[in-house]
C-alpha cells in the first residue's frame, strides 16, 4: 500500500510540474528590438521582462549573450553563446511610475552590458538565459530554465 501511494504522489507531482511548465512563459527582450543595428564595442542597454509564473519561483541567474548567425540558423543560448555579456542576479521589479517604454504589467530589469569591440559586422543572436527553481503544486522545486532571443546587426565602430 505504501508504494502505491508513494507512486500516485509522485505521478501527481509529475503531472503538476508538466502543468506548470506548460503554463509558463519565457521572459522577453523588450530593448532592444528585433533587427536592432549595434555598433561593436558600445554599450547597450538590454531590457529583460520577467515571465508570469503559475506556480511561485526561486530567482537562480540571468544570462545576457551574442552568438553570430550562420546562414541557416541563429543559436540561442541554451545551446552556445559566443560572448557571454552579464552573468549574474536577476531581480526584476514593476516600476513605480510609468516608463518611456511600457514592458507591460510585468516586472523587468535593465542591464548596461558592451557589444565585444572583436565582434565582425553581421546578424547575431542577442540572447537571455534565465534559471530558476520551480514549484510544483506539492511543495517541490524542480530546476528550470527559459530562453528569449532578439536577432542584431553588428556593424564595425
Amino acid at each position: 500500500m505504501k508504494n502505491i501511494l508513494r507512486s500516485i504522489s509522485y505521478s501527481m507531482a509529475l503531472g503538476a510540474l508538466v502543468s506548470t511548465r506548460v503554463a509558463l512563459g519565457n521572459p522577453v527582450i523588450w530593448i532592444p528590438t528585433e533587427g536592432t543595428t549595434l555598433t561593436a564595442g558600445s554599450e547597450v542597454t538590454v531590457m529583460v521582462q520577467d515571465s508570469s509564473y503559475a506556480t511561485p519561483i526561486q530567482e537562480t541567474s540571468l544570462s545576457i549573450g551574442l552568438s553570430p548567425c550562420t546562414e541557416t540558423s541563429c543559436p540561442t543560448p541554451d545551446t552556445s553563446v559566443l560572448y557571454l555579456l552579464y552573468t549574474g542576479a536577476f531581480n526584476p521589479q514593476r516600476p513605480s511610475s510609468p516608463v518611456n517604454y511600457d514592458p507591460g504589467s510585468y516586472a523587468f530589469q535593465n542591464f548596461t552590458v558592451t557589444v565585444p569591440a572583436e565582434a565582425e559586422s553581421g546578424s547575431y543572436t542577442l540572447g537571455v538565459l534565465h534559471s530558476y527553481w520551480g514549484e510544483s503544486a506539492v511543495p517541490v522545486y524542480f530546476p528550470s530554465t527559459d530562453v528569449a532571443t532578439v536577432t542584431v546587426n553588428i556593424v564595425s565602430a
